[in-house]
């Protein structure tokens, strides 16, 4: 995974970052924009999560898996964003999202859904959405995400239980079918 430098430094492999960066990137990305990263910030705070990666990769234990410990950093990164969100970042996703191309296969309806959801998770509390996001995207298990969160596995419980009851209130179509 790593070896040594000239300077005595310790430096990743490419081959093997090659390999972390893409069976993590897709998940990172959703994860990211699931967790209320703006749509024209989520490439950038990937990127920074994935440099957090290469810089730290010689920190934690290879016998375990990367991925909660990858979770973890876009979490953090995810919560920093939302905490510093301006009226710039606003601004400037109204323009990217103003000035996207529509691919052939995302219908109107598709689009819709897309944003009919993305307001629901929005009008979350923050640690309901984490472990929605967590278990209903990512498929991750309560213990996992009690590990990942630093919460007690109960509390995990009533947070999804929470951020279900809160999803199917919240969900147009809910409303219009009662």
């Amino acid at each position: 995974m790593a070896y040594g430098s000239r300077r005595g430094r310790i430096r990743v492999d490419p081959a093997s970052f090659e390999s972390i960066y893409r069976e993590h990137h897709p998940s990172v990305w959703r994860l990211l924009r699931c967790m209320g990263v703006p749509p024209a910030m989520v490439d950038d705070a990937t990127q920074e999560c994935f440099l957090v990666v290469y810089r730290r990769i010689d920190e934690v234990d290879r016998s375990r898996s990367l991925r909660p410990w990858i979770y973890a950093i876009a979490r953090r990164i995810a919560w920093r964003s939302m905490r510093t969100t301006t009226t710039q970042a606003r601004l400037l996703e109204r323009v990217v999202d103003d000035a996207r191309v529509v691919r052939p296969d995302e219908t109107a309806e598709h689009r819709e859904l897309l944003e009919q959801i993305a307001a629901v998770l929005d009008a979350m509390p923050f640690e309901q959405r984490e472990v929605f996001v967590l278990t209903e995207f990512e498929d991750m298990s309560a213990p996992e995400i009690a590990a990942l969160v630093g919460a007690p596995l109960p509390t995990v419980y009533s947070r999804l239980r929470l951020a279900r009851a809160r999803f199917q209130r919240l969900q147009p179509s809910a409303r219009e079918a009662s």
